[in-house]
């Protein structure tokens, strides 16, 4: 089969190119992740779902070892830290169990783990973010404010803003929390902030003197700017020795400004350097055209919509809209989704039934292999053309080749036809699985089978084997049941629709 060229639009530029690795035997992938403060909403959702699918396509072209993916935690911010101020938490148990409950909802949408998840926490990242400002301050590209801040001095960097398209009198560059006293100028932004001088005061403060800074003045206990981990992560996990530049860099379009301008001045202030090839940017999920976002309270958490719609039909809902186009979200339309998986599944079930009617028959063998080499060449096509959405319409196409042959086969009985429709069928579970979408391809289990799973994975949470335990239930998700645990140590289940 021909291979296409992957072709992305670049947001730096505003336009499509080839996608050429710096190695093709290691390409580099660096998407920003959620702050753990709360659960995470369908926006997020999108953000992982879009990126999940340019992993698998680097995957599919250059091979599964040759990609690494690294998607960070922000677990260091303010808004964790009030947050579990107002839950009477510690500030780490809260970021700890949203973590752990994103990783669910990842699960639940079959996204693929990625190579990396590095936290602002770890302290390997805290001593790789005072090394890196230390340099901006040894550099001047960075000072000390009276209150002990450290600021980025955006004006040092003339082409501040252009990934966004704003010049630097046009724009102000912020920070998740606000810190004006003492800035040369409004366009500046923290890379270190004083904990003394924020809301929740000496909470998770950091002494940079013990992380390294030697820097005069580069002494104030604080927290690191939201903008600086990024910079570190993404080089301590991409960057090989004397590397400057990674492949992709991936997020929601509203982290354009300042979030990614911000990374890109403080990276390549150091290493006169693009910080990445391409950059990469979805659209926002919208309700009623307008931005859903925590900020204005019109959001759906992952949990909420799975808790009324299948997976796989939120994962196909998101996937039906270019990613860089807005979708409007209504349960209405993932009702529409759900409908679409409905007519895949039946499909498979009809096959499943034709295949027992073929084993029955001699027709088949029990061992026999579905043929399943391969992937349609339009949807390549398509995908590779900077994540086509077109692609999908393919996969409708063969699910439609694959109920022609069944009907044909239940209705002549002949051999032929369901060794054609075994042969579509491993040709469209194939093609399913790029878009991470091959659980429409699983029948469901009968009720005994089901007991059975939900025994042995009770038996290895049990025995504290926790491998086997996310083994079994990633294997019930598949079959469309969901595991629900609680804190008294039972667990309930409950289909999917």
């Amino acid at each position: 089969m021909e291979q296409h060229p992957i072709v992305f639009k670049n947001t730096l530029t505003g336009q499509k190119a080839p996608f050429v690795p710096l190695n093709s035997a290691k390409v580099g992938m660096y998407v920003c992740g959620i702050t753990p403060y709360e659960d995470p909403h369908i926006g997020n959702g999108r953000v992982m779902i879009v990126y999940d699918v340019v992993y698998r396509l680097l995957r599919h072209v250059y091979g599964h070892d040759a990609v690494t993916y690294v998607r960070n935690f922000t677990d260091i911010d303010d808004k964790i830290i009030q947050r579990a101020e107002d839950n009477h938490e510690a500030p780490m148990d809260l970021a700890n169990r949203v973590i752990a409950g994103f990783h669910a909802d990842m699960r639940a949408l079959n996204t693929l783990p990625p190579t990396h998840e590095p936290r602002v926490s770890d302290p390997t990242v805290l001593r790789g973010i005072v090394a890196h400002i230390q340099k901006l301050l040894e550099r001047g590209y960075a000072y000390v404010a009276p209150n002990g801040d450290v600021n980025y001095r955006a004006a040092k960097f003339p082409t501040f803003g252009q990934l966004a398209g704003r010049k630097l009198d046009e724009q102000r560059a912020g920070a998740r929390v606000a810190v004006d006293e003492g800035k040369e100028s409004p366009h500046d932004f923290v890379l270190w902030k004083a904990n003394a001088n924020s809301a929740t005061k000496m909470v998770q403060a950091f002494n940079p003197v013990e992380l390294g800074a030697t820097f005069l003045d580069f002494t104030a206990p604080g927290r690191p700017g939201w903008h600086i981990e990024c910079s570190v992560m993404s080089a301590q996990t991409l960057l090989g020795e004397g590397a400057t530049t990674f492949d992709i860099h991936g997020g929601g379009e509203d982290l354009q400004f300042p979030h990614h301008s911000c990374e890109i001045a403080q990276t390549e202030a150091l290493t006169g350097q693009p910080m990445a090839q391409v950059w990469l940017h979805n659209a926002f999920i919208t309700v009623g055209g307008t931005k859903m976002s925590k900020s204005l309270g019109n959001f759906t958490t992952i949990k909420d919509v799975l808790a009324k719609h299948s997976p796989q039909a939120v994962r196909l809902w998101l996937l039906q809209t270019h990613y860089r186009k807005p979708v409007d979200y209504s349960p209405e339309a993932v009702e529409a989704a759900e409908n679409a998986v409905s007519r895949f599944r039946s499909a498979f079930e009809r096959l499943e039934q034709a295949k027992a009617e073929g084993l029955k028959n001699g027709w088949l063998v029990e061992d026999q292999k579905i043929n399943s080499e391969g992937y349609s060449e339009g949807i390549l096509r398509e995908l590779c053309n900077d994540l086509g959405t077109d692609s999908l319409t393919y996969l409708f196409d063969h699910l439609n080749d694959l109920l022609n042959e069944l009907t044909d086969f239940f209705a002549d009985k002949n051999q032929l036809n369901l060794q054609s429709s075994v042969n579509v069928a491993g040709a469209l579970e194939r093609n399913l699985e790029i878009f991470g979408l091959e659980g429409l391809a699983k029948v469901r289990v009968i009720d005994e089978d089901l007991e059975e799973l939900i025994s042995k994975r009770l038996l290895a949470r049990k025995n504290k084997d926790w491998s086997e335990s996310d083994r079994l239930r990633n294997e019930l998700i598949k079959y469309g049941v969901v595991l629900e645990d609680h804190s008294d140590g039972t667990t309930t289940w409950r289909r999917e629709r």
